[in-house]
């Protein structure tokens, strides 16, 4: 199948893939032989101009290839911000990225850093070859779905007004309780929590329905600004992943269903709004923020606060005698407890930080945290979690290489399919917005919303054919 998809490939593609897999192959006996020839200082100096001019030429290929908004694309994008702009900064500024400063000031071995680097570059040369390979542009061919439109939208227009007013009374409360709240389940002592829990999930529901019907462009802007408002507000709470995510993919989804598309001027001002919103909602959630709101240190507080998932894989490979997994792989937990959760004991999980929680769910972020820094763990603070650390857990450089390449084909298979099927395309926001925010946190959180978003297509596709018999 790989070898007639490789002949199926335009003359161009089957050169770059037979190019990446050179290069692979270089790095692999790079990996095993550079050390024997020069110091680990030299070889770090080299691997860091690799790696940066591997990425910008992988970067170009991308957008040249799938355009600045494809899924793709988007992925090398949040890993920039999340795993690599710590390297590049440790290249270009004075900033030292073997100082770890996650909840605990560490100091990283050059050792690690160069295992680390290896990491990166082999897991890009597995998506990208995957990419290449795999990825193929189709149009939309999917007619539009009234029925899915004008329900989504209903929704939305009769809860926006309740779910705005509910979030505000619930944003007063965290601004009295302090941030953590959200994580050591102090939160939920808000007395109209459960129901911002499940209007917010109804309206959500509700705009992938909108979605998924392909409304027309007038109403598919005038609805997104209205979500994309509520989600604001929500997002002031502290918690920027979830509005950036969902901001990104209504992007995507007007560049791919509307056929439009963004100049460099678009793109920087997007930019410029990200930055901004971001820094104001860390700046809601931080006691001094002076210097991160300075105008001048905005882009390189952006790029050190957020790569900062770079050190959980950094932790992962520092700590490997010490901090064993000898339980689920992270890469899997998601997984496990979501069906723990099903069917053995739900409510460990909304009890805030635990040591039960820790001894019960293998996820990552909870386990490394505990590790580094109990205290914190116990105050409800977290480290995320990050892809190159699960599958470095699950495989190592090399096998680990190979379950991502596996992962990202399906991915760009994914990505095809979506734009013929009305199912995919309603599964899209969760599984897309997931993969681009792997270098953060776990792929397979998917479970967590696609069984119940299966459920209410079936529903609404269900009542749609019996509305249409009557």
């Amino acid at each position: 199948m790989l070898k007639n998809r490789f002949f199926n490939l335009p003359y161009f593609r089957r050169i770059l893939v037979l190019l990446f897999f050179l290069i692979f192959l270089l790095f692999f006996l790079q990996y095993f032989g550079l050390p024997y020839f020069t110091s680990i200082t030299e070889i770090l100096l080299i691997l860091k101009i690799e790696f940066i001019l591997l990425f910008s030429i992988i970067l170009i290929i991308s957008s040249k290839i799938s355009g600045y908004l494809s899924v793709f694309s988007m992925f090398l994008f949040c890993s920039f911000l999340f795993n690599y702009g710590r390297i590049f900064l440790d290249f270009f500024t004075d900033f030292n990225i073997n100082e770890g400063d996650l909840f605990s000031n560490i100091t990283i071995s050059d050792k690690t850093i160069l295992e680390l680097l290896y990491l990166i570059i082999f897991y890009l040369l597995a998506a990208t070859l995957a990419f290449l390979i795999f990825y193929k542009k189709k149009n939309v061919v999917l007619k539009q779905n009234y029925f899915f439109v004008k329900t989504g939208k209903r929704i939305i227009l009769t809860l926006a007004i309740p779910l705005v007013i509910l979030t505000i009374l619930q944003l007063k409360f965290i601004l009295q309780v302090g941030y953590l709240a959200i994580f050591t389940g102090e939160a939920a002592d808000f007395k109209y929590n459960s129901l911002i829990n499940l209007v917010t999930r109804i309206v959500y529901f509700g705009y992938l329905i909108f979605l998924a019907g392909i409304p027309n462009k007038k109403d598919f802007i005038r609805i997104s600004y209205l979500f994309l408002g509520i989600s604001l507000i929500i997002a002031l709470k502290g918690q920027r992943g979830a509005f950036m995510l969902l901001l990104v993919y209504i992007i995507w989804y007007y560049h791919n269903i509307y056929d439009v598309r963004f100049n460099l001027k678009k793109a920087f001002k997007i930019t410029i709004f990200v930055l901004i919103i971001s820094q104001i909602v860390l700046a809601l959630r931080t006691a001094d923020t002076h210097d991160e709101l300075s105008v001048v240190n905005i882009p390189y507080e952006f790029l050190r606060l957020n790569g900062i998932s770079i050190l959980i894989p950094a932790y992962l490979i520092e700590f490997k005698s010490s901090f064993v997994n000898d339980g689920v792989p992270y890469l899997f937990t998601p997984i496990y407890d979501y069906f723990y959760r099903i069917f053995v004991d739900s409510q460990i999980f909304y009890e805030g930080r635990t040591y039960d929680l820790i001894t019960t769910s293998n996820y990552l972020s909870n386990q490394l945290i505990y590790f580094i820094n109990r205290p914190a763990y116990y105050a409800g603070m977290g480290t995320g979690s990050s892809y190159l650390a699960e599958f470095y857990d699950f495989g190592g450089l090399f096998f680990g290489s190979f379950c991502f390449f596996i992962l990202v084909s399906l991915i760009m298979k994914w990505e095809y399919l979506l734009f013929s099927n009305r199912t995919i395309l309603f599964l899209s926001f969760i599984v897309v917005s997931k993969f681009i925010y792997m270098p953060r946190d776990s792929f397979f959180k998917i479970v967590n919303d696609i069984l119940s978003l299966l459920v209410i297509f079936i529903v609404f596709t269900y009542l749609k054919k019996l509305k249409f018999k009557l």
